[in-house]
């Protein structure tokens, strides 16, 4: 199952960057002119409600797979607390998105359309207040959180914490949708990564132990939290153990063969105890 989910760490971020991209209107025109372009561009439209249906199923999925990495924190809890409420805001836009498609796939009246975009209720203010406030700082801080931990590559909780900003210079100041692009893109980039943290590649068969030890391979002997590192015995051991071997060949036999049936005894008696009839 946590397999799955981390499957979903890029997919979301990726099909925002392409619903940015493909969005017919600049987020900051006013109604009339949104009006017109989605009907001007209803396929594109369409194609937007469904990348913003998957980034709804996955988004939130995603993030929370890709926190498990992180150690629990103040930063942690506030970009968890921003960003899940952020991204499950995003289908307040969805709804405005299915009303503009709708206008236009049934020919309905332009003017008709901006008047219900007009008029839609308070809620969808505040809905698009906290998925902007919450998934642009969300992110960032999330970013920052992968940086400080250091069990990703710099580069890619840079590409984390710097994402969102780019998105939001895009749309609310250029008007870019290639900028929209790349920055939503730099999100799924930098949670991809994150997935060969938890799921590091596994070495072949026969490959040397100490191969194994340096990449953390072996099971119960990685670095990562929670696993317990098992000592390695020193070259001068192995000959320790030899020396040992040669001087107390009889002693040792004895005592093994006494320790043994000893067991032996305990283990039948502890399991199969004598009848008392």
């Amino acid at each position: 199952m946590r397999r799955a989910a981390l499957l979903l760490l890029p997919i979301g971020p990726f099909c925002i960057a392409a619903l940015r991209y493909l969005l017919p209107y600049y987020t900051a025109d006013n109604n009339v002119a949104i009006v017109q372009a989605v009907n001007e561009h209803p396929g594109r439209e369409s194609a937007v409600l469904w990348l913003g249906l998957v980034g709804v199923l996955t988004l939130v999925p995603g993030l929370i797979a890709a926190a498990a990495i992180l150690p629990p924190s103040r930063l942690k809890a506030w970009a968890m607390g921003l960003a899940v409420p952020g991204y499950l805001c995003l289908g307040v836009l969805l709804a405005q998105d299915s009303l503009l498609w709708s206008g236009a796939h049934s020919g309905a009246d332009p003017k008709q359309v901006t008047l219900l975009l007009d008029s839609l209720h308070p809620s969808m203010n505040v809905g698009l207040g906290v998925f902007v406030v919450g998934h642009v700082l969300g992110t960032v801080l999330f970013g920052i959180a992968l940086l400080r931990s250091g069990r990703v590559p710099a580069w890619a909780a840079w590409a984390v914490a710097v994402s969102q900003p780019l998105h939001f210079i895009a749309t609310v100041i250029a008007g870019s949708p290639t900028m929209d692009l790349i920055g939503w893109s730099l999100t799924g980039v930098g949670r991809g990564d994150v997935e060969h943290v938890v799921h590091p590649p596994v070495p072949c068969a026969g490959e040397p132990v100490a191969v194994l030890l340096a990449r953390g391979g072996v099971q119960g002997c990685g670095s990562s939290p929670g696993r317990e590192s098992v000592p390695v015995g020193e070259p001068g051991d192995v000959a320790d153990v030899g020396q040992r071997a040669r001087g107390d060949d009889r002693s040792d036999a004895g005592q093994v063969h006494q320790s043994g049936a000893a067991g032996l005894d305990h283990d039948l008696n502890g399991r199969y105890p004598a009848s008392t009839s």
